[in-house]
């Protein structure tokens, strides 16, 4: 059975489901209230080079309810097959040159997300969401980019929910 099919765990009004059918709805209970849910962040800068796609290796788990994070990674791998969505925060140090990227990527090939935005003196902030069709063993990488004309320090965070 698949998360979005019914339980055929039918039992007479007022019953509880029986048997094997009783694991299947313990299951759909168990997805409705704790969904595969992944929540990294970037907590300590990390240096990002002048002109450089570079990952974000995250340096803090602040939740991983299916195991799709190992700590001071730059990868999150899926456990459970589905639709997810995703958002990606990430701040740079301030510099009024040059331009910002980042980008969602899965599998090493697939772009499914990303932003541009000018340099800022004030505030270097870019934000992308996005849905994923995933698969089980699919990796998910985040990726900045800044030309400002040297390095500059960069946090940010992660949520990667499954909805269906």
């Amino acid at each position: 059975m698949t998360w979005t099919e019914r339980s055929s765990a039918d039992a007479p009004p007022g019953g509880y489901p029986r048997g094997d059918n009783w694991e299947a709805a313990l299951d759909q209970i168990e997805f409705l209230s704790d969904p595969p849910t992944v929540a990294v962040r970037r907590a300590a800068n990390q240096s990002i080079n002048n002109a450089a796609f570079t990952n974000i290796s995250w340096d803090t788990e602040d939740l991983d309810l299916f195991g799709m994070f190992a700590p001071t990674s730059d990868t999150i791998t899926v456990t459970q097959a589905g639709l997810y969505e995703v958002h990606f925060f990430l701040s740079f140090a301030a510099n009024a040159t040059g331009v910002n990227e980042l980008i969602m990527r899965a599998n090493g090939v697939t772009d499914f997300g990303a932003q541009t935005t000018p340099g800022s003196a004030t505030v270097r902030a870019l934000a992308a969401s996005s849905w994923y069709n995933a698969a089980v063993g699919d990796t998910i990488v985040f990726i900045v980019r800044q030309t400002s004309g040297g390095a500059l320090n960069a946090t940010g965070r992660v949520l990667m929910r499954q909805v269906r």
